[in-house]
């Protein structure tokens, strides 16, 4: 007797939403900026009263010398959280490789909320992008974590350096004489906000995770867009993301890894994405997460 299977559509959801969350960030390297002559025409009314509200923020403190607000939804619904943090409150960490048998470093995928519990930190975040390999997790681009370099430098891309004495910096190119003297070193994309001039990018939408920097280097500023749309182009640009950052207060301002890896915790709580499907977690776990803890 020949016995016929169905699938059921639930467990066809199920592994539809599985690889969904499984694209790896491979696939975003090819977004490039535009050439340095083209002419930047940003339409803000995707994000017109986040905008608005970024001039004036309503910020809650969470600790000494960090705050959190929430600024008003963008176009469609996108959720735009900021947390900004004067970096001489903070103790900073970074996700913790593994060593292998023969000493090599392994990099396991974590969600930044669980490194959150375990350092009692106020605020985690995802940071480096990274793809998956048989074994483990390859960052793309540099990582160092007190001092020490996990991950070489990709000189095709942007990092985001901090230093003891509580100072952070962007730098256009990641190699070794330009990570001289960091503590932490997080790989990203590119910058998009250099010295108060937004950078030129297609207008390509996704969640965002975007850091700014103040012009003396001892504040920062985290934004997190969430897409609330699973299967449908959604969230803020490159551009957008500059043009708020500046107005937060931002003088640089690079683009760490979005889309799925996007994920902001505040106070042990996930505030980027802000809800869940089913009982899965809107976002993957990521290889490089950092965290901020109150001194």
């Amino acid at each position: 007797m020949k016995i016929k299977t169905k699938l059921p559509a639930a467990c066809f959801f199920l592994i539809l939403l599985f690889f969904t969350g499984c694209v790896t960030t491979r696939q975003k390297e090819s977004r490039f900026p535009l050439e340095e002559t083209s002419r930047l025409e940003i339409d803000s009314g995707n994000i017109k009263n986040a905008l608005s509200a970024a001039g004036n923020p309503d910020w809650k403190e969470i600790s000494p010398g960090v705050m959190h607000t929430l600024l008003p939804d963008a176009a469609g619904g996108i959720k735009l959280n900021v947390v900004r943090i004067n970096l001489a409150n903070v103790k900073i960490q970074g996700s913790q490789p593994a060593e292998d048998k023969a000493g090599g470093i392994v990099f396991e995928e974590e969600y930044a909320e669980d490194l959150a519990e375990r350092t009692g930190a106020v605020v985690a975040v995802n940071m480096t992008p990274f793809f998956r390999e048989k074994k483990g997790c390859k960052p793309i681009g540099i990582y160092v974590n007190s001092g020490r370099m996990l991950s070489p430098p990709n000189e095709r891309y942007a990092a985001i350096l901090f230093y003891n004495e509580g100072k952070a910096e962007i730098i256009e190119s990641q190699n070794r004489n330009s990570i001289e003297g960091a503590d932490f070193a997080f790989g990203g994309y590119w910058s998009i906000l250099k010295d108060g001039r937004i950078q030129d990018f297609p207008d390509v939408k996704d969640s965002r995770t975007a850091i700014g920097i103040n012009e003396t280097g001892s504040i920062i500023f985290i934004l997190t867009a969430e897409n609330p749309h699973l299967f449908k182009d959604s969230g803020i640009s490159f551009p957008e993301s500059a043009v708020l950052l500046k107005a937060l207060g931002a003088s640089n301002a690079i683009q760490m890894d979005g889309g799925f890896s996007t994920n902001l915790v505040v106070n042990g709580k996930t505030v980027t994405p802000s809800s869940k499907i089913l009982f899965f977690k809107k976002h993957r776990k990521t290889a490089v997460n950092a965290v901020f803890i109150p001194r």
